[in-house]
């Protein structure tokens, strides 16, 4: 299993989503660095022998392993009409401004208030930098689940300086970019791997208890100075190294290799990989449409009576509606697989020529 593992003081506790019981702990687990592995050994009770500390297998793409994978800054700017003279800043949205249920479920109360306080205290910093600032782009790429209305960009588009653009993965961005700037985002581990320099903008304080542990002793940015003055700076993080190399294992390997050998040594070794009575002839037999129609009657359940008006339904059908429509952004199709390892057939073939 590989989970979320960026946590809070919130996700630490019991009846979370990511304080794993009962089946997690009889199957193995692939551990970004070694602060999850504390946690699934000592809040969750895992044995350690079911731990491999690998790291996350997604930072191999910018890896020089991977170099050509990503379109080049020239390409994309190209499709996109960014002036390439220009320093291009990336901001990561993390305002879910749409999902008030997921909010709710999730977060402390008020939150959507105080992320959309932080948001507008933030684009007030970009439009003010960029009434002193030509030679600058801030391209700001939403959040999945980000409503954008037109008084949210009131007067950013029109100094020339601002994008919003949703296409392409961040870390496509990151790659391209000359440095990165996020509110509450993991992507922070990204850009780390990616050598760029990053910005953490925190306006208004987080409850302790929301405030991501590897942050926790980060350098926050509070005020239009401070962000003024780290602009200026060619080298910034707000992380030190220590904390993320506790958070993720980071070495010169890949972690797809470590990951391969991870499987090959589980495949051979004597020991029961998965308890038997995880299988069940549904699943021998191919459980897909079973499961499929299961999700499909449970959430018409919800949405029917919420959209003849029956309110207490609400929250559960916005809940359902985003992970339906998250699961479409995150999930790939058979073919959309099969053309990414061509592609990366294609350049890792290229760099072992070089």
């Amino acid at each position: 299993m590989q989970w979320e593992q960026i946590l809070t003081a919130r996700g630490l506790k019991p009846g979370n989503m990511y304080y794993l019981t009962g089946g997690a702990k009889e199957v193995y687990h692939f551990s970004w660095g070694e602060a999850n592995l504390r946690h699934l050994v000592d809040t969750c009770g895992i044995p350690e022998k079911m731990i491999r500390k690998v790291g996350h297998v997604g930072h191999d793409f910018v890896r020089p392993q991977l170099k050509g994978y990503y379109k080049t800054r020239e390409e994309i700017c190209e499709e996109f009409g960014l002036d390439t003279n220009k320093r291009i800043e990336l901001f990561i949205s993390s305002f879910p401004t749409q999902v008030d249920a997921k909010i709710k479920y999730n977060a402390f109360d008020g939150y959507k208030e105080f992320a959309e306080n932080s948001r507008d205290e933030i684009l007030r910093w970009f439009k003010k930098y960029l009434a002193e600032h030509e030679d600058v782009m801030f391209i700001y790429r939403p959040h999945p689940t980000e409503q954008l209305l037109p008084e949210f960009i009131e007067g950013l588009e029109a100094t020339g300086g601002f994008r919003i653009i949703s296409d392409y993965s961040i870390q496509q961005w990151i790659t391209i970019v000359n440095d990165v700037i996020l509110w509450r985002s993991t992507s922070v581990a990204d850009v780390y791997m990616a050598g760029r320099g990053c910005m953490y903008l925190m306006p208004y304080d987080l409850p302790d208890e929301d405030v991501y542990f590897m942050f926790k002793n980060a350098n926050e940015i509070k005020t239009y100075e401070q962000f003024s003055e780290q602009m200026a700076l060619d080298e910034k993080f707000p992380i030190d190294d220590e904390t993320m190399h506790y958070h993720y294992e980071i070495d010169d390997e890949p972690v797809y290799l470590k990951q391969v050998r991870v499987l090959e040594e589980l495949y051979n070794c004597d020991e029961p990989k998965v308890p038997e009575r995880f299988f069940s002839k549904r699943a021998e037999q191919g459980s897909r449409w079973w499961l499929d129609l299961r999700n499909y009657y449970g959430y018409m359940k919800v949405k029917i009576p919420t959209k003849l008006g029956i309110k207490k339904y609400k929250d559960s059908y916005e809940l359902a509606d985003y992970h339906r429509n998250m699961d479409k952004k995150n999930n790939a199709t058979e073919k959309e697989i099969i053309q990414i390892m061509k592609h990366l057939d294609k350049i890792i073939t290229a760099n072992r020529q070089e």
